[in-house]
């Protein structure tokens, strides 16, 4: 029996040490132009990212790339698409876009859809944004029907040049869930909510007399990130 126990516990941590070769990380992410096949022209208005299967420790901690799923990218601001296909490591990359809001869609046969709704900025030479929503549209794929039912996020940051944005109460409400979480903002000026189930959602930003809202319509496997100009 303790051969046995040895045994496994060397192979999951040769298993490991493997697979963990085979990703290149910065810090704490994954440094996605290590990955990338794609060369784009302009560095500065790109979207990429990682389509993967989550498969915890099973796998030594490490998610599982998922290689030749369709990823779909549709700009909610004009008439524009465009699709590519993951690459061995996983991987997808969208180049030369313009500032919008775009929503990225990861299929594969087999595994429920997940989708990625997020602003982009373009990244023009001379100009000084403190701010940049993010390019990196990584998702997770589950097995067909085995999706969590509260795997959904938002993400609100707000954005200000002049005026203070501390002190913001933040307030996301479910309309048929009945969610209901209230935060105030620091310094971070972001705002999360993680294991969200499928609803419609209104995010209120107020301070003193000055308020904000969003209506988001949230589906399952969904990321959805957006800002809000104080």
């Amino acid at each position: 029996m303790k051969i046995f126990i040895s045994f496994f516990i060397l192979f999951i941590a040769i298993s490991t040490l493997s697979y963990a070769g085979k990703l290149q990380m910065e810090g704490s992410q994954f440094d996605l132009s290590a990955a990338s096949t794609t060369t784009c022209k302009n560095k500065t208005g790109n979207i990429h990212g990682f389509i993967e299967r989550e498969m915890g420790w099973s796998y030594g901690g490490f998610d599982i790339p998922i290689s030749g799923a369709k990823v779909t990218l549709d700009d909610l601001h004009r008439n524009f698409s465009d699709s590519t296909e993951t690459n061995s490591d996983g991987y997808f990359k969208f180049c030369d876009l313009e500032t919008s809001y775009y929503l990225v869609t990861a299929n594969k046969k087999g595994y429920d859809t997940a989708k990625y709704v997020l602003p982009f900025q373009r990244r023009e030479k001379g100009l000084n944004y403190n701010y940049y929503p993010p390019e990196d549209a990584s998702m997770q794929l589950y097995k067909k029907g085995k999706s969590p039912e509260k795997n959904s996020k938002i993400t609100c940051s707000l954005i200000a040049i002049r005026e203070d944005i501390e002190n913001i109460k933040v307030t996301l409400k479910g309309m048929q869930t009945k969610y209901k979480v209230n935060l105030t903002t620091d310094t971070g000026l972001i705002s999360e909510f993680d294991d969200l189930k499928a609803d419609t959602y209104l995010l209120t930003a107020k301070k003193g007399r000055k308020t904000k809202t969003k209506r988001i319509k949230l589906e399952k496997n969904m990321i959805y990130q957006f800002y809000i100009q104080w």
